[in-house]
């Protein structure tokens, strides 16, 4: 328990001039950089995955489907894999249809990986999220006062334009090519999570949420070059959250 103290302890000890809260709180950001493309995308995916079920159980009436075993077992097959497509595709949605479920949905990423990380390992945590005019806060509740300041502090830094943290968390690109909305949802690494292990740690949880996530590490030339789209098109820089 000493151990995990210190470790917290640490994080302000290199941020001196903040001091640390239990609350964080973070701007609405306009209508004009929220992330429409992500959501348009997914409502996009829920359109031609029910298209496709339509399809296949519409066949599955058919008077010719019942003599042909093969056909029906692969329509049952696809409208099985198109249920989890949909799925996927509606819980990802709802997460992040509003600024509101947004800050829950990272909010509860950054919890669960702290806790693997070591971070928070007192009692049971309860996020508690509200909105107070253009503004949104989220709090722990539960665990130690230090744990809930670093909790605080490292979702801050998550939710904060991005300056200069080591890893930065972006969507990973399709094939050989980045597009644009991998970089308008990219976030800061907080300083908690620096280390390659929980950086890997925050992105696994972020992935299970939003699709494939990954911690690019910004000391590479690559990453360099990464983290500077990121400050040009995340539209947490746009918006000054």
């Amino acid at each position: 328990m000493a151990q995990v103290a210190n470790r917290q302890e640490g994080i302000f000890m290199d941020n001196p001039q903040e001091t640390p809260s239990e609350i964080c709180t973070v701007s609405r950001p306009t209508r004009g950089v929220w992330p429409v493309r992500y959501l348009l995308a997914k409502v996009a995916s829920c359109g031609i995955t029910l298209s496709i079920m339509g399809l296949c159980v519409g066949y599955l009436f058919l008077p010719s489907a019942i003599n042909d075993v093969t056909s029906v077992l692969l329509a049952v097959g696809v409208t099985g894999i198109c249920c989890t497509v949909l799925h996927g595709a509606v819980k990802r949605f709802l997460c992040f249809l509003t600024p509101k479920r947004s800050m829950r949905t990272l909010a509860g990423c950054l919890l669960q990986s702290m806790q693997e990380a070591g971070f928070l390992v007192t009692g049971e945590f309860r996020l508690l999220v509200r909105r107070e005019g253009r503004e949104i806060q989220c709090a722990l509740e539960g665990g130690t006062p230090p744990e809930k300041r670093v909790f605080a502090h490292s979702l801050h830094e998550m939710l904060s334009p991005i300056g200069s943290p080591r890893y930065v968390l972006l969507r990973k690109a399709q094939g050989k090519k980045r597009r644009v909305s991998a970089f308008v949802q990219s976030y800061a690494c907080p300083l908690a999570m620096n280390q390659p292990q929980n950086a890997e740690l925050l992105a696994y949880r972020l992935s299970r949420a939003m699709g494939g996530v990954e911690a690019v590490d910004t000391r590479y030339p690559e990453g360099r070059a990464i983290l500077q789209y990121c400050k040009e098109l995340s539209h947490i820089n746009k918006g000054g959250t």
